[in-house]
């Protein structure tokens, strides 16, 4: 089975093989364009619900202060 560029990217990064920072350097892209290029490819984020968790706890630790 031949994959498309897009099917390939969605299983690399899903599989955590490449980072979007990667993908980004490769295309010769910044942040926000890669974010646009892989929507555009309906790209999934792998972010889960337990990063989202850490990433919520984080916050509210900054927030609070010491």
């Amino acid at each position: 089975m031949i994959l498309s560029g897009a099917d390939q990217l969605k299983l690399k990064l899903g599989a955590g093989r490449l980072t979007q920072r990667q993908v980004g350097a490769m295309l010769g892209l910044d942040y926000w364009q890669t974010e646009t290029f892989l929507n555009e490819r309906a790209v999934p984020l792998n972010y889960s619900a337990a990063d989202l968790a850490a990433d919520h706890a984080t916050l509210e630790r900054i927030i609070s202060g010491p």
